[in-house]
């Protein structure tokens, strides 16, 4: 059985993914919803980041959860969110470029 990892941002392209995920969902014992944002299209914009990413956070988090509850019910299986309260302490010291929200 595969535990999969499945990165959206929420755009056409990573919600078609979920597809892929019907097809295989015999396969896909546990999957893990991980929002992932280009700060790119911000950088060296007059936008205050942090302002942003806290804006970015409250409006992902409905989607995330909304992701969470279709997956589950479509696929029948474990679905998580990775999201900043469900990082460990032990491990956030280490990532230095990520901001999860």
């Amino acid at each position: 059985m595969w535990k999969v990892v499945y990165a959206t941002d929420f755009s056409d392209y990573s919600l078609k993914v979920a597809n892929v995920l019907l097809r295989y969902r015999d396969l896909i014992e546990e999957v893990l919803i991980v929002r992932v944002v280009n700060l790119n299209k911000i950088l060296g914009a007059f936008v205050d980041q942090e302002e942003w990413i806290e804006r970015e956070k409250e409006q992902s988090l409905e989607k995330l959860n909304e992701l969470e509850n279709f997956l589950k019910e479509i696929l029948g299986i474990e679905v998580d969110l990775l999201t900043e309260k469900s990082i460990s302490p032990l491990i956030k010291p280490y990532i230095k470029e990520l901001v999860v929200l």
